[in-house]
């Protein structure tokens, strides 16, 4: 999937294991999104809306395929789980302000803005972590990084490469933890984030996993109610920036 990153916003990123979708139903949904963003070539502005239309029809079929399919299912383990969240809780404040989370069996969905600040350039190949893929100039907003290069893919491919090592170690077993391909998707505005906010905590109920968001032990809906019984499914409370 095409990845783009927009300075100073909050993004939506979903990474999944390793195997949890086959090639073959990718690449179809591949073929899908191209054809529509093919039919709006040389409308600059139509072009735009139907490229961000078509990701998002891309991640429902993604996300939903996730949600029916767990025959990889790592991430239930109490033990691997801890380890990715205590791995996004660790950057929390130092590296990025985390919104949300929600830690599936086999996909993990994270609500976080970036921080503009200096993060070293990762040691391995991109490619080992993240898949980039070319886009023309005229498919990309004036404003936006490709994420290759950007602040939110070397956050990215820190919480990647740490949490594949240490949960391997917990596993007993070697070989591709994450999937190389990830989903992400910068958010416009309040309104917007407080839908994928909701998105991201209800996953769980949708999913079939509980009842109700704050019993998905592994979310921050159920950390948040714990600490002072709000349902928002908020880590925090929002900056005054986002309230604007």
């Amino acid at each position: 999937m095409p990845h783009w990153y927009k300075p100073g916003f909050a993004h939506f990123v979903t990474y999944r294991l390793a195997g949890s979708i086959p090639v073959a139903k990718v690449k179809a949904w591949r073929g899908q999104r191209r054809k529509q963003i093919q039919s709006a070539k040389g409308r600059s502005a139509a072009n735009r809306e139907l490229r961000e239309r078509a990701h998002k029809s891309f991640f429902a079929r993604y996300d939903e395929h996730l949600d029916r399919n767990a025959a990889v299912r790592w991430l239930q383990q109490p033990v691997v789980a801890e380890v990715v969240r205590e791995n996004l809780y660790h950057h929390h404040g130092s590296r990025f302000e985390l919104i949300a989370w929600c830690i599936m069996p086999n996909h993990v969905h994270v609500v976080l803005q970036p921080f503009e600040s200096s993060i070293p350039l990762p040691v391995a190949d991109a490619g080992s972590l993240g898949e980039t893929t070319s886009i023309s100039e005229d498919d990309v907003h004036s404003d936006e990084v490709r994420d290759s290069v950007s602040v939110l893919s070397r956050i990215m491919h820190s919480l990647k490469s740490y949490t594949a090592n240490r949960a391997n170690e917990v596993l007993n077993r070697s070989g591709s933890f994450w999937q190389t391909e990830s989903y992400d998707h910068w958010i416009r505005d309040v309104d917007e984030l407080e839908r994928i906010v909701d998105y991201v905590r209800l996953n769980p109920v949708k999913s079939g996993l509980c009842e109700q968001p704050q019993q998905w032990r592994y979310s921050s809906a159920c950390e948040r109610f714990q600490t002072d019984g709000s349902t928002c499914g908020l880590v925090g409370w929002l900056r005054d920036d986002w309230r604007r």
